[in-house]
């Protein structure tokens, strides 16, 4: 340090420097009037430093911002500098230098600051051509465009994205605006999360109470009379046949109050809404005349129905027969109603084959099962007799598999021209063949890949296979195998709902 002194200085006795564009001399000369506050000693040294020819260099001082009127701080003996060393002591930096407006500073080879002329990037050149978005230049020459929220870029700028493309509204109608959209829901929705669900009126008890329940529907609502109420055209709410109305209830009444809603013969039921009528003991109900009849009348007949149950799977068949009378008896005396789960059921106009004494079912489904009742009468000139039978048809799931016994035996090499068999072994449960011993309870298939399975047949390959039933299983015969007859041969089981196959491959030399 040259003392402990702070100077103020402008340049007045500095020599002539010949910087580069855009730098100033950053050397110091001291301000005279300081000049008194100082020693002999300090002011020697100082003046030394503006004498200093420019041949000889200028003494460069640490710290030296250059704006006149600034204070310096001389923090250093100065040293003698010349060339690019005096520049860089001399010269400003970057953060100081002053560029004209279509400049920039940038560090040249030696290290040095100098301004240059700014070139125009991608971006610079179109500072607009990214619409709702950023422009960021990439390697100078080319750009990419950050767009917005709520916009994409379309290889040249950055547009709206029309949400209302993927319907995002729901049950409402989407209106696109810049960078986003709204819903505008349809009536009976709100919106919820951007999107429009429906509005539960109910919870608002928008019907009456008393005689209407609401249901909440998609958008709406409807209010539905309650249990024993009707609904007029006019949509207003009535107590139901077989009710009154009471304290805005609809009560039931006792249609059995009254002695004429039955006969005489019988007795009656009260129910919700009605009333039922039942013969009174000792009488019978007349299947012809639907009414009820002395029980002395007619005599309790044996005839019965068999069998009394029957367990089917889908696609099975089935008869349903009178056992207890000759058949000719039956056709010249009797006569017989049906009733299904309570219903009339007439088996000749429901698709049922009929026969003298019952009925039988061919193909069961489903529907077909239930609860069958036979009202018989028996008349001769002799005696009168009537009885009831039933028989109860219940559907269950059966079950098959099938194997090929011998496929040890058939993974060995084949010899042409020399038969052999397939012997497919079928094992069911629940299911009741009516022909066990029909080679047709099983299908044989020739299987090849990437090919529709082929079906076997005597008509068409009979010269090469056979197919019978022996000791309880089903078999393929080659009656004279070749090469041809290599591959893979399939035994299917298809009836009554229920499928199952197996596989055997084989070689034929």
């Amino acid at each position: 340090m040259i003392g402990n002194y702070e100077y103020r200085y402008q340049s007045s006795q500095s020599p002539s420097l010949e910087c580069p564009k855009g730098y100033v001399p950053n050397s110091c000369n001291i301000y005279s009037p300081w000049m008194e506050l100082t020693s002999k000693q300090i002011r020697s040294k100082i003046d030394s430093i503006g004498n200093i020819r420019l041949e000889d260099g200028v003494c460069s001082v640490k710290d030296c911002v250059n704006e006149p009127g600034s204070w310096c701080r001389l923090s250093m003996i100065c040293q003698k500098l010349t060339g690019d060393e005096y520049i860089k002591r001399a010269c400003p930096t970057c953060e100081e230098m002053r560029c004209d407006d279509n400049e920039e500073c940038t560090l040249g080879k030696n290290g040095l600051p100098q301004c240059n002329e700014v070139i125009p990037g991608a971006c610079e050149e179109q500072p607009l051509r990214c619409g709702k978005g950023e422009c960021v230049a990439i390697n100078g020459t080319d750009f990419k465009c950050v767009c917005n929220e709520g916009y994409h870029f379309n290889s040249e700028t950055c547009v709206d994205v029309d949400e209302c493309a993927e319907m995002p509204c729901g049950n409402g109608e989407c209106i696109n605006i810049p960078g986003s959209y709204r819903c505008q829901c349809l009536a009976g929705y709100k919106l919820v999360s951007g999107r429009c669900e429906d509005i539960d009126e109910c919870l608002t008890n928008p019907c009456d109470e008393d005689v209407y329940v609401c249901s909440n529907i998609e958008g709406g609502y409807t209010c539905n009379c309650q249990e024993a109420f009707v609904q007029d055209e006019a949509g207003k709410c009535h107590c139901d046949s077989g009710y009154i109305p009471k304290n805005k209830q609809c009560v039931d009444v006792n249609e059995c109050a009254t002695e004429d809603n039955c006969s005489p013969t019988e007795d009656c039921e009260n129910t919700l809404g009605g009333y039922r009528c039942h013969c009174k003991s000792g009488f019978v109900k007349d299947s012809d005349s639907e009414t009820c009849v002395d029980k002395d009348i007619w005599n309790d007949c044996s005839i019965e129905l068999e069998p009394d149950h029957i367990r089917a799977v889908i696609d099975s068949s089935f008869t349903v027969w009178f056992s207890g009378i000759k058949k000719s008896a039956f056709q010249k005396h009797g006569t017989v109603s049906w009733l299904k789960d309570g219903n009339h059921f007439d088996p000749a106009t429901d698709g049922k084959d009929v026969m003298v004494r019952g009925f039988e079912i061919n193909s069961f489904q489903p529907e077909d099962a239930g609860l069958y009742e036979a009202h018989v009468k028996f008349q001769t000139k002799e005696s009168k007799e009537r009885c009831n039978a039933t028989v109860i048809v219940e559907m269950i799931e059966g079950s098959a598999t099938v194997r090929i016994k011998n496929r040890k035996e058939l993974t060995k090499d084949q010899e042409s021209g020399k038969s052999f068999w397939i012997i497919c072994d079928l094992k069911v449960i629940d299911i009741n063949l009516p022909n066990q011993s029909d080679p047709n309870n099983v299908d044989w298939y020739k299987i090849t890949p990437g090919q529709a399975p082929v079906k076997l047949s005597e008509d068409s390959h009979g010269e090469t296979f056979g197919f019978n039933k022996n000791k309880g299983t089903y078999r393929l015969y080659f009656k004279s195998p070749t090469e041809r007859d290599s591959g893979t041969y399939r035994c299917r089981f298809n009836k009554y709902g229920i499928e199952t196959s197996t596989d055997v491959t084989l070689k034929v030399f």
